[in-house]
């Protein structure tokens, strides 16, 4: 019936305890597919709202606004880079499903290039510092990563003090590499 947390707990040394074993192993593996598809469907539709709302906005703002044609154009540049977002977003879910609980696709990216991936997606600069070492090469999936800067950088700003400012790290020593995003916010509780 879909009560995943209920469990046979019998505990005997014949076949039928071996069955019940075999049986809570079950449920509690798909118990933890449950959560874990939640937990991927509320984070997508975090990810989508953002670009959505950007789309709107600057779509109502050339609908309901007389605009010379250099702001139109920036208006729209914005629309079709959120939407691009968005049609990525939607690829990376569906490739994502498709291949269930497969690792990502792991590719080296150039640093500069992660740089002008966060650059683009904070254009209007919101005090955004970016100290980025050159010539690093970094093993990743570039979408996801960009994806974890765009939540880290963005709850830096939200929670950030009037005036404060974000810092965003790339660097790398002869093994790691180290991606830090700092603010002059109100923090996290260390737990």
């Amino acid at each position: 019936g879909g009560e995943y947390s209920l469990r046979t707990r019998i505990d005997s040394g014949d076949e039928i305890g071996s069955l019940s074993k075999s049986f809570d192993a079950m449920v509690a593996e798909l118990e933890q597919q449950l959560e874990n598809r939640t937990a991927f469907v509320a984070d997508f539709s975090h990810e989508l709202k953002t670009p959505m709302t950007s789309v709107i906005g600057y779509a109502d703002i050339l609908r309901t606004h007389v605009l010379d044609e250099h702001d139109k154009f920036m208006y729209a540049d914005r629309i079709f880079k959120n939407a691009k977002r968005m049609e990525n977003l939607s690829v990376k879910m569906l490739r994502m499903l498709k291949l269930s609980q497969t690792e990502p696709t792991l590719e080296p990216v150039e640093s500069e290039c992660i740089e002008r991936g966060i650059r683009q997606m904070f254009e209007n600069g919101e005090n955004l510092d970016i100290n980025s070492e050159k010539g690093i090469k970094i093993l990743c999936d570039y979408n996801l990563l960009l994806t974890l800067l765009r939540n880290l950088i963005e709850n830096a700003i939200k929670y950030n003090y009037d005036n404060g400012w974000v810092r965003v790290s790339l660097n790398a020593d002869h093994k790691f590499f180290y991606l830090k995003v700092s603010d002059s916010g109100v923090g996290i509780p260390e737990e």
